[in-house]
C-alpha cells in the first residue's frame, strides 16, 4: 500500500488540507451548512492523514485489491481537492472584484457589482455544501471498509537502521556522480569491439550486404542488458569514420510508418522540419534517398519491437543509400532481426566481476573500506540479485551511494522482501519484467516522499521520449508535487529534485538540457502510475492523458470522446492539432499544445479557471483571446518559437503567473500595458517597450519596478526610439533585481524611427544599471559612450561575458578582470583592448581601427574578422584556437606555443607562417602573398586554397590530411603519414609522389600532372580533367573504388604486349567508374575482376568492352554503359545466356547514342533475358515505338525509369492486358503484371507515350512523370 502512502499522504492530502484550511480562514460569509462540512471535512482528513503516516513503514507490496483502494482512495481526494479548488478561485475573483469597486464606483453604480459578486457567491456557496457532504459520506464509507482497517494495521517493514531516507533527502549528501553514456560503461569493451568487427570488417560487409550495399548488425538482449549503451558505445566511436553522417532514432513499439519516416528525415536533413508540411511518403522517401546517397552513413535503431513499419519503402530507401553505409539496430526480439536480415550479436549479462567493479563506481566504494566495515560480501550478495543486468546494477549502486556504511543498514537492503516480488499475474509486462523490476522497485521504493510522484509522473510521456527539463519542472509545481520550502523558490527546489533523481539514475540526462526515462523504467513509473496515467483511451479514473505520439485520427477521436465529466488534470495533445475546445476541461492543471496549427486560442480557454501551466511553445499562435484574463491561477505561460504577434492587456490580471516564456518570439511586436502587476513573475525572456496601439497602451519601461523577483535572463527592446524616457528608466530601479545573471540591452531602431542622441542614450543607459550580480551583458546598437556603471568595474566582480554589438561610439573596453568571454562587433572606433587575465575566448569583428592586441595570459580562443589596421598577434602561452579573416595589414605570424588550429584567410600581406610546435589543424585560403609553409612537426590536417604565390610545402611528418586549391606547387613532398589527399586546380603540379599510408587520393583540374606513383596502401583514387595524364599506376593492391573522368589522353589499358595483366594489381577493386575518357581502351583488361561489384561506362567511345569480359564479373550488381562502351565486333551472346554472365545484376542503367554507328536504336534483346533485374534505366532510344509484351521477363523489377524515348507510344500490349477497376473481377494476368507491382515508375521526355488511365490510377504516387 505503500504506493498509496508515499504520495497521498504527503502531497495529495496535504494539499488538500492547506486548501480547506485556507477555505475556513477566508474572511467571506460561507453558508452554515458549507462551512460546518469544510470543517467535519478537515478532521477527517487529518485523522486519516495520521493514519497513513504511520502506515509508511508497511511493506511496500500491493495486490490487485490494494490498488484498487489505491484508485478509491484517489478519487476521492482528487474530487474534493478539485471542488474546493475550484471554490477557493471563486472566492479569491469575488474578493478581487470587490476590491475593484472602489475605483468602479466613479464611473458606474456600486450596488450593481456587489449585488452580481454576491448571487455568485451565495450559489457556488450553496454547491460547496452539497459537494463536501458527498465527499463527506464516501470518506465514511471508506473509514468503515474492514479491507482498509486491515490493511493499515499491517505490521511495518523493518527499518534500515537510518530512518527514511526522506530524511536524507532534506540534507542530501553531496555528490555530482551518476552514469552518464559519455562515460565508457565497465565491462562491454570486448562487446563494443566484437560489434565494431561485425559492422565494419569486409568480411561481414560482403556476407550482410543488402542489394545496395548497405550493411545491417543487430545487438539483441533482454531489457537492461545495455543494447542502447553499447550503441552509443559504438556510435560515438565512429564519428571520424562518419562525421556528420551519423544519425540515432529511437523506433519503439508500432511506429507510424510515415510519422518515422518523417523523424527519420528530419533527423537526416536538418533544417526541413517546415518543408514536411503536407508531403508524401513517395516524396519524403526521395528526399531522404538523395541524402543518403551524398555519402556513407551510420545509422542507429534503437528499440526496434517489430518489422510492419520496415517492410516496402522504408527499407528500399534506407537500404538504397551510398555505399559501405552501416545500420545499427537494437532489439530484444531476435526474429526482428533475423527478419531484417542482419548481422546479430547477443549481448550477454555482465559477469559477476564486470557488475562488482560497475556497483563501486556507481556507489562510490573502495572495496578496501568495504572490507574494513565487513560489508564486502553483504554488498557481493546484493550485486549478485541484480542478475548481471548493468540497468539494475547501476540503480541500486545509486541506491547504496546514500546509505551509511552500517552493516544493519545495508543488511535491511540485502534481506528486503522487494528482491522477491514479482509483477501481479495479470499485468501484461509480467513476463518480460518479472525478472528485472526487484531492483530498480527497490530504488523507487527507497525515495524521498516527494520524489516519488515526480519520477512517476514522467510516465505521462511517451517511452524513448526527450523531456525537456524546463517543461517538466514547471508541470510538477503545477500539480503541487513539490514541497514548499522557506527561502527557495519552488521551481529551484524541483530542479533539485531532478538531480537527485538523476543521481540515482532512475533519470537518464540527455543533450540540450533533457532527461529520459529508460523504457523499463518507464514501465515501472507507469505500473505504480495504474489508471490514473493513459496514453489513449481515457477511463474514468484518468487523470493525466498524453496523446502525443499517438496517430492523428486517434488522437483527436480520443479528445473529442472526452465528455463533460471527465476528471483529467493533464492533456499533452500532439502537433497536429488546429482547433480545440475546452469547454469539458474544466479541472485541467496541465494543457500542452506545443506545437499546435491553431492561429488564434479559442475563448472557450476561460474555462479552464483551475489551469497552472499552458504551453503553445513553437506553436502557430498569433493572438492570445482578451479571455486568457480570466486564468488566475495560471502559473507558466510559454510562448516560446510561437507565431505570436501581440499580448493583450488582459494578461496583467494573470496574478499568479510565474514564468512567461518569450523566447524566440519574433514576430512579437507588441506588448500592452500591464506586465507591471505580474509580480510573481520569475522568468521574463523579453520586455519590449512598446508605443500604443489605438486605444490601447503600450507596455512601458516603469512596469519593471515591482518585478523583483525576475531571475535568469532579461532582454530589454526598445530602448532606441525615443519612446523611453529617462525618469521612466530609474523608476524601472533595474540594479534591485539581484536574482538576475543575464540582461541584454537593445537599442534597434527600425529606418523610419527616429533615433536618439549620443547623449540620450547615453543618459538612458546610465539609468538602468543592471544588478551588480550578474554574469552576462549583452549591449547592442548602442550609439552613445560608455555610461557611468560601466567605469567602475569593482561592482561588477561576477561578470563572466560581455557582448557589444554595433556601438560606433565606444573606443575602449574597460579592462574587467573576472571577464572570461568576450565578443565586439562592428565597432568602428575601437582602436585598443586592455590586458584581461582570466579572458579565455575573445572574438573581434568588424573593428578596423584596432592595430594591437595585448597579451592575454589565459585567452584560449581568438577570433578576429576584418579587423584592417591589425598589425600583429602578440604571443600568447594559452592560445589554442585562432581563426583569422580579413586582416590585410597582418604581415607575419609569430610562434604562438600551445596553438592547436589555425585559420587565416583573405589577409593579402601575409607572407609567412613561422613554426608552430603544437599546431595539428591548419586552414590558409586566399592570401596571395604568402610563399612558404615552415614546417610543421605535430600538423595533422592542412587545407590550402587560392594561395597564388604559394610554390612549396615543407615536408610535415604527421600529416593525415591535406587539401589544396589553386596553387602554383609544382611537386609534394613525401608525407609519410597522408591517408588523405585533395589537389585541384592546381596547373603546375606534374606529379605525386609515392606516400605509404595514402588512402584517398583525389585529383581535379590539374592539366600538368603526367604521373601518379604507385600507392600500396591506397584504397579510393579519383582522377578529373587532368588532360596530360596518360597512364595510372599499374599495382594498386587495396584500391577499392576508382573513378576516372574526363581525361583527354588516358589511354586506360590497352592490349598488353609483353603479357603483363593489368587488373591483377588491383584484386580489391570494388567500384569502377568511367567517364567522357575517349582515348581509354579495355583490351588489356584481364579477367580478375571477380570482386567488382559497380561499373559504369559512359562516353569512353575506345572502350569496347567485350561480352567476354563480362563474363568474369560475377558479383557484378550494377552496371551502367551506353552503346559506344560494348565491343561491336564481338557477338552478343543468346538471350537465355545473359543471366548467366551476370548471375549477381540487379541494377542495369542502358543508354544508347544519338547519331554514328555505335547505336542500338532499340532496347537489345538481351535486356529481357536478366530476369533478376530490380532496376532498370533505359535512355534515348528512338526507334522504339512499343514496349509491350517484355515485362513479364522481368517479374523482379522495382524501380523502371525510361528517358528520352521520342517515339515510345506504348508500354503494354493492350490486346494481352485489360485492367480493370474492380480488383475483385481483376484477370490473374493483370492482378500479376510487373508494371503494376512497380515500386517507382518514371518516365521523362517521352511526349509520344501514352500511359492507359487504369495504369495510372493504379501505380498512384509511384508514378512520376
Amino acid at each position: 500500500m505503500a504506493i498509496v502512502i508515499d504520495k497521498l499522504a504527503e502531497t495529495a492530502i496535504s494539499n488538500l488540507l492547506g486548501a480547506v484550511t485556507s477555505l475556513l480562514k477566508e474572511k467571506v460569509d460561507l453558508i452554515r451548512n458549507a462551512k460546518d462540512d469544510l470543517k467535519r471535512l478537515n478532521r477527517k482528513l487529518e485523522r486519516l492523514q495520521k493514519t497513513l503516516k504511520a502506515a509508511d513503514c508497511k511493506p511496500f507490496f500491493s495486490n490487485e485489491r490494494d490498488r484498487d483502494l489505491e484508485i478509491e482512495l484517489k478519487d476521492i481526494f482528487y474530487d474534493a481537492q478539485d471542488i474546493i479548488e475550484e471554490y477557493q478561485n471563486i472566492v479569491d475573483i469575488s474578493k478581487r472584484e470587490k476590491d475593484s469597486v472602489t475605483s468602479l464606483n466613479k464611473v458606474r453604480k456600486p450596488w450593481i457589482t456587489l449585488c452580481s459578486c454576491f448571487k455568485e457567491h451565495v450559489s457556488a456557496s450553496y454547491q460547496l455544501g452539497n459537494e463536501i457532504k458527498k465527499i463527506n459520506q464516501r470518506l465514511d464509507e471508506i473509514e468503515n471498509d474492514s479491507k482498509i482497517v486491515d490493511l493499515l494495521n499491517t505490521t511495518p517493514k523493518e527499518s534500515s537502521g537510518e530512518g527514511h531516507i526522506g530524511d536524507e533527502h532534506n540534507n542530501p549528501r553531496e555528490t555530482t556522480h551518476h552514469i552518464s553514456t559519455t562515460q565508457p560503461p565497465i565491462g562491454r569493451g570486448k562487446d563494443k569491439e566484437t560489434v565494431k568487427e561485425l559492422l565494419f570488417d569486409v568480411s561481414t560487409e560482403n556476407s550482410v550486404l543488402g542489394r545496395h550495399g548497405v550493411s545491417i548488425v543487430s545487438i539483441v538482449g533482454q531489457g537492461g542488458i545495455g543494447k542502447t549503451t553499447l550503441a552509443k558505445m559504438v556510435f560515438n566511436e565512429a564519428e571520424e569514420q562518419f562525421r556528420e553522417h551519423r544519425w540515432w532514432l529511437c523506433v519503439s513499439k508500432k511506429p507510424n510508418r510515415m510519422g518515422l519516416l518523417q523523424k527519420i528525415v528530419k533527423e537526416v536533413c536538418k533544417g526541413s522540419e517546415r518543408e514536411l508540411e503536407g508531403i508524401t511518403l513517395s516524396a519524403l522517401c526521395t528526399q531522404l534517398q538523395s541524402e543518403l546517397l551524398k555519402s556513407k552513413f551510420l545509422l542507429v535503431l534503437d528499440d526496434v519491437w517489430e518489422l510492419d513499419w520496415w517492410r516496402g519503402v522504408i527499407e528500399d530507401t534506407l537500404m538504397g543509400g551510398a555505399k559501405e553505409s552501416k545500420i545499427l539496430i537494437t532489439s530484444r526480439n531476435i526474429d526482428v532481426a533475423q527478419g531484417i536480415g542482419a548481422k546479430i550479436y547477443k549481448l550477454p549479462k555482465m559477469t559477476f566481476k564486470e557488475s562488482w567493479s560497475l556497483f563501486l563506481d556507481v556507489a562510490l566504494k573502495e572495496e578496501n573500506e568495504l572490507v574494513s566495515h565487513n560489508l564486502k560480501g553483504i554488498g557481493e550478495m546484493i550485486v549478485r540479485k541484480c542478475d548481471g543486468l548493468p540497468l539494475v546494477v547501476q540503480t541500486v549502486g545509486s541506491l547504496m551511494r546514500t546509505k551509511r556504511t552500517v552493516k544493519a543498514v545495508w543488511e535491511s537492503i540485502e534481506r528486503s522482501e522487494i528482491w522477491e516480488w514479482k509483477m501481479p499475474a495479470s499485468s501484461p509486462s509480467s513476463e518480460i519484467y518479472g525478472s528485472i523490476l526487484p531492483g530498480l522497485m527497490l530504488s523507487y521504493d527507497d525515495l524521498p516522499h516527494d520524489l516519488k510522484s515526480c519520477f512517476v509522473y514522467c510516465c505521462i510521456y511517451p517511452k524513448d521520449c526527450e523531456i525537456k527539463k524546463g517543461s517538466l519542472v514547471k508541470q510538477w509545481v503545477a500539480h503541487g508535487l513539490i514541497d514548499q520550502k522557506k527561502g527557495l523558490d519552488m521551481e529551484e527546489i524541483a530542479n533539485k529534485y531532478m538531480d537527485d533523481l538523476i543521481n540515482r539514475c532512475l533519470l537518464e540526462e540527455t543533450e540540450y538540457k533533457k532527461i529520459k526515462l529508460h523504457d523499463i523504467l518507464h514501465d515501472l513509473a507507469s505500473y505504480i502510475g495504474g489508471k490514473e496515467y493513459s496514453h489513449d483511451s481515457p477511463t474514468e479514473h484518468t487523470r493525466h492523458l498524453s496523446l502525443l505520439g499517438v496517430d492523428d485520427i486517434e488522437a483527436a477521436t480520443q479528445y473529442n470522446a472526452l465528455g463533460a465529466a471527465n476528471k483529467v488534470r493533464t492533456i499533452l495533445l500532439s502537433a497536429s492539432f488546429s482547433s480545440v475546445e475546452f469547454t469539458n476541461f474544466k479541472w485541467l492543471r496541465v494543457l500542452s499544445l506545443m506545437c499546435c496549427q491553431m492561429n488564434v486560442l479559442p475563448n472557450s480557454i476561460e474555462c479552464l479557471s483551475l489551469l497552472k501551466y499552458l504551453d503553445l511553445s513553437m506553436s502557430k499562435v498569433r493572438r492570445l483571446p482578451s479571455s486568457i484574463g480570466k486564468l488566475c491561477n495560471l502559473q507558466t505561460l510559454d510562448l516560446s518559437y510561437s507565431k505570436i504577434e501581440e499580448l493583450p492587456e488582459e494578461m496583467g490580471k494573470l496574478c499568479n503567473l510565474r514564468n512567461l516564456g518569450l523566447k524566440g518570439t519574433w514576430c512579437l511586436e507588441f506588448i500592452a500595458e500591464g506586465l507591471g502587476k505580474l509580480t510573481n513573475l520569475r522568468t521574463l525572456h523579453r520586455f519590449s517597450v512598446c508605443d500604443d496601439k489605438g486605444d490601447t497602451r503600450g507596455c512601458n519601461i516603469g512596469e519593471l519596478k515591482d518585478l523583483n523577483k525576475l531571475k535568469g535572463k532579461l532582454s530589454i527592446e526598445g530602448l532606441g526610439e525615443r519612446r523611453v524616457k529617462v525618469i521612466d528608466a530609474k523608476k524601472a530601479q533595474l540594479k534591485e533585481k539581484h536574482e538576475l545573471i543575464r540582461v541584454k540591452f537593445d537599442f534597434k531602431v527600425e529606418e523610419e524611427d527616429k533615433l536618439d542622441s549620443a547623449s540620450e542614450q547615453r543618459s538612458l543607459l546610465d539609468a538602468l544599471e543592471p544588478p551588480h550580480g550578474i554574469e552576462r551583458l549583452r549591449i547592442c546598437d548602442y550609439e552613445g559612450d560608455r555610461p557611468a556603471w560601466f567605469l567602475d568595474t569593482t561592482n561588477y566582480v561576477e561578470l563572466r561575458t560581455l557582448q557589444l554589438r554595433r556601438c560606433p561610439l565606444l573606443a575602449t573596453v574597460i579592462g574587467i578582470k573576472s571577464l572570461e568571454q568576450l565578443e565586439v562587433s562592428a565597432c568602428p572606433t575601437l582602436c585598443e583592448l586592455p590586458s584581461m587575465p582570466l579572458l579565455k575566448n575573445l572574438w573581434v569583428d568588424g573593428c578596423n581601427m584596432l592595430k594591437t592586441l595585448a597579451n592575454m595570459p589565459a585567452l584560449e580562443s581568438l577570433k578576429l574578422n576584418y579587423c584592417g589596421s591589425l598589425e600583429q598577434v602578440a604571443e600568447m602561452p594559452a592560445l589554442r584556437s585562432l581563426w583569422m579573416y580579413g586582416c590585410n595589414m597582418l604581415k607575419t605570424l609569430a610562434n604562438i606555443p600551445a596553438l592547436e588550429s589555425l585559420v587565416v584567410r583573405d589577409c593579402d600581406s601575409l607572407k609567412q607562417v613561422a613554426e608552430m610546435p603544437a599546431l595539428t589543424s591548419l586552414e590558409v585560403g586566399r592570401c596571395n602573398m604568402l610563399q612558404t609553409l615552415a614546417n610543421m612537426p605535430t600538423l595533422e590536417s592542412l587545407q590550402v586554397d587560392e594561395c597564388g604565390s604559394l610554390e612549396q610545402a615543407a615536408e610535415m611528418s604527421a600529416l593525415r590530411s591535406l587539401r589544396v586549391y589553386e596553387c602554383k606547387l609544382k611537386t609534394l613532398a613525401n608525407m609519410p603519414a597522408l591517408e588523405s589527399l585533395n589537389v585541384s586546380e592546381c596547373g603546375s603540379i606534374e606529379q605525386v609522389v609515392e606516400m605509404p599510408a595514402l588512402r584517398s587520393l583525389s585529383v581535379y583540374g590539374c592539366n600538368g600532372l603526367k604521373a601518379l606513383a604507385s600507392m600500396s596502401a591506397l584504397e579510393s583514387l579519383a582522377v578529373t580533367a587532368c588532360n596530360a595524364l596518360k597512364q595510372v599506376p599499374t599495382r594498386l593492391p587495396s584500391l577499392k573504388i576508382l573513378t576516372m573522368d574526363r581525361l583527354a589522353n588516358w589511354e586506360g589499358w590497352p592490349a598488353a604486349g609483353s603479357g603483363e595483366t593489368t587488373f591483377t594489381s588491383m584484386p580489391c577493386l570494388r567500384e569502377a567508374y568511367f567517364y567522357k575518357c575517349p582515348q581509354m581502351q579495355t583490351q588489356g583488361m584481364i579477367d580478375e575482376l571477380k570482386g567488382l561489384q559497380t561499373l559504369r561506362v559512359t562516353n569512353c567511345p575506345s572502350a569496347r568492352l567485350g561480352w567476354k569480359l563480362l563474363n568474369h564479373m560475377p558479383n557484378l550488381i550494377y552496371l551502367e554503359l551506353d552503346r559506344a562502351a560494348l565491343e561491336s565486333t564481338l557477338p552478343s551472346p543468346l538471350p537465355l545466356e545473359v543471366s548467366t554472365f551476370l548471375p549477381s545484376l540487379k541494377s542495369l542503367t542502358l543508354k544508347d547514342n544519338k547519331t554514328g554507328d555505335l547505336k542500338w536504336g532499340k532496347v537489345p534483346d538481351w535486356v529481357w533475358a536478366l530476369s533478376q533485374l530490380e532496376e532498370l534505366c533505359l535512355r534515348r532510344f528512338p526507334e522504339d515505338i512499343s514496349l509491350g509484351g517484355q515485362w513479364q521477363c522481368l517479374p523482379e523489377l522495382k524501380e523502371l525509369r525510361l528517358y528520352d524515348f521520342p517515339n515510345l507510344k506504348s508500354l503494354v500490349d493492350i490486346n494481352n492486358i485489360t485492367f480493370q477497376q474492380n480488383e475483385t473481377t481483376c484477370p490473374t494476368d493483370a492482378k500479376q503484371h510487373v508494371l503494376l507491382k512497380l515500386e517507382h515508375l518514371g518516365i521523362y521526355s517521352c511526349p509520344a507515350l501514352d500511359l492507359p488511365q487504369e495504369l495510372r490510377d493504379r501505380l498512384g504516387r509511384r508514378l512520376a512523370l
